[in-house]
């Protein structure tokens, strides 16, 4: 690139930006790591089981055939489907889900403890 200033050369090393060039610029990679932030948040929320408020009542018992679930479901009626798929469990495999749920409902005045049974025959 060649310039023709007050008759002379100059062979700029750089090519010139105008200065709102460079902020249109800084903006547009700021705007890019805001999007890229955006699409990275949608994808992992995307993973979250969403709860609806409105839960079934209780039943007394529950049917479980042994297989672990995929979800909650929307109304939280698989729960009691994990907290049964886990209790069998052993070692590193059990996650310990009753014993997490018992903490919250004691730390939230709700109850003491929650615990697991199975009923046979």
């Amino acid at each position: 690139m060649t310039f023709l200033t007050r008759n002379f050369l100059f062979f700029p090393s750089v090519p010139w930006k105008h200065p709102k060039d460079a902020a249109r610029d800084e903006y547009g990679e700021i705007l890019n790591d805001i999007y890229s932030s955006a699409m990275l948040f949608s994808n992992e929320m995307k993973s979250v089981d969403y709860i609806g408020p409105f839960r079934s009542a209780p039943e007394r018992t529950y049917l479980f055939s042994g297989e672990s679930p995929s979800g909650l479901g929307p109304h939280g009626e698989k729960a009691v489907h994990i907290l049964a798929a886990d209790e069998p469990k052993r070692g590193s495999k059990k996650l310990g889900i009753a014993e997490f749920v018992s903490e919250w409902l004691e730390r939230l005045g709700i109850g003491s403890s929650l615990s697991v049974k199975g009923t046979y025959g």
